[in-house]
C-alpha cells in the first residue's frame, strides 16, 4: 500500500508540473522575445524538475524506500507551485 500511495504522489507531482507547462505555454503568444526567452527558462526549469523528481521517485522505490519516494514525488508541485506564486507577483502588468 505504501508503495501505491508514493505512485500517486509521484502523478500528481508531474500532473501539477504539467499543468503550469501548459500555463506557461499558453501565455507565450502575445510575449516579447525577451518574456518569450524567460518562459521558456521557466518550461526548462519545470520539465527537468520533473523529471528528477519522477527519477528519484522511482529511484526510491526500487530501493524500498517508499515514503522517501513519496516525498521526492512531490517536490515538483511544491516547486511548481512556489513558481505560480512567484511568477504572479513578478510577470503582472
Amino acid at each position: 500500500m505504501k508503495y501505491v500511495f508514493a505512485s500517486i504522489i509521484t502523478g500528481g507531482g508531474l500532473f501539477v508540473s504539467f499543468l503550469l507547462l501548459g500555463l506557461l505555454l499558453a501565455s507565450m503568444p502575445n510575449g516579447t522575445p525577451q518574456i518569450l526567452a524567460r518562459i521558456k527558462a521557466w518550461m526548462l526549469a519545470v520539465a527537468i524538475m520533473a523529471l528528477a523528481g519522477l527519477a528519484g521517485a522511482v529511484w526510491a522505490m526500487i530501493a524500498h524506500r517508499p515514503w522517501t519516494g513519496a516525498a521526492i514525488g512531490a517536490a515538483p508541485a511544491l516547486f511548481c507551485l512556489c513558481a505560480f506564486i512567484y511568477l504572479l507577483n513578478t510577470e503582472g502588468p
